[in-house]
C-alpha cells in the first residue's frame, strides 16, 4: 500500500531504504511512519488559524454589540440636546463626525462619532444642527441621533 509522506524527517527518504511505522495491531491500515510530524503540525497550523480568526470575528461583533447597547442605553436614559457638527469626514469605513454641545451645566464638549452608512450622513454638514444623546453624570459619553431617510 503507498502513502504519501510529510515532513522534513523524512525527505532524505529512498526507496528501498528501511523505515520503522507505527500501527494499531487490530487494524494494521491505521499506521504512521516513525518521526513523520508533518501532518499534525499541518492539522495545528490550520486549527490555530480558524480559531484566531474566530477570535477576531467574535471580538468584532461583540464591540459592535456593545456599541449599539452603549447607544441604544443613551437614546433612552440619556439627556437629548442641540449640537452642532463641526467636520465631516468621508473614509472607507464610513463617515467621520465632529460635534459640540453643551450641557446641562453650561460646559460645551467636542465628540466625534462613525456612521458606517455614509447615505445616513447626507445631510450632516459642517454647521448643521443635529440631536445630542449624552449621560447626565458623564457628558463625555454623547451620540448623535441620525435617523436614515426612508422613501
Amino acid at each position: 500500500m503507498g502513502r504519501k509522506v510529510q515532513g522534513k524527517l523524512l525527505k532524505d527518504i529512498k526507496k528501498g531504504d528501511k523505515i520503522q511505522i507505527k500501527y494499531l495491531k487490530d487494524k494494521p491500515f491505521i499506521c504512521q511512519i516513525v518521526g513523520n510530524t508533518g501532518p499534525m503540525i499541518t492539522r495545528i497550523g490550520f486549527l490555530v488559524f480558524f480559531t484566531i480568526m474566530w477570535l477576531i470575528i467574535f471580538t468584532i461583533m461583540f464591540s459592535q454589540i456593545v456599541k449599539t447597547v452603549e447607544v441604544v442605553s443613551l437614546y433612552k436614559h440619556g439627556i437629548a440636546t442641540k449640537g452642532i457638527v463641526l467636520s465631516k469626514k468621508i473614509k472607507t469605513t464610513g463617515v467621520d463626525i465632529s460635534y459640540q454641545f453643551t450641557d446641562n451645566r453650561g460646559k460645551v464638549h467636542v465628540s466625534k462619532e462613525k456612521i458606517r452608512r455614509v447615505e445616513i450622513a447626507n445631510d450632516l454638514v459642517e454647521g448643521a444642527t443635529v440631536t445630542v444623546f449624552y449621560k447626565k453624570d458623564n457628558p463625555a459619553k454623547s451620540a448623535i441621533f441620525v435617523h436614515p431617510h426612508r422613501k
